[in-house]
């Protein structure tokens, strides 16, 4: 790994620890790295590099949330939570 690696290394793990819900990032990474990897991008694919992952970082994470099912329902689940604790709010205040 080059200095250049090294150091984009560090601002892509910034990255996936701002969006990573799980605490864990290893698992984290594993994912976003699937995740880049499956958008069958053959520039990306070709130029595999963190500096390139984390430049393309925020279309990586987009192109996962819509289309992982996983992360389709933890978004259903998130609005679903936001919208009870917002009627909850609505009904502690009367």
């Amino acid at each position: 790994m080059t200095k250049k690696d090294a150091g984009s290394m560090v601002y892509l793990m910034r990255f996936i620890d701002q969006i990573d819900r799980s605490g864990n990032w290893e698992e984290a990474l594993k994912i976003f790295i699937n995740a880049a990897w499956n958008l069958k991008d053959k520039w990306l694919q070709a130029n595999f590099t963190p500096a390139i992952l984390y430049s393309q970082s925020s279309k990586i994470f987009t192109a996962y949330q819509t289309s992982s099912p996983a992360a389709k329902e933890k978004a259903y689940n998130d609005e679903v939570d936001r919208l009870l604790a917002e009627r909850m709010k609505k009904y502690q205040t009367q």
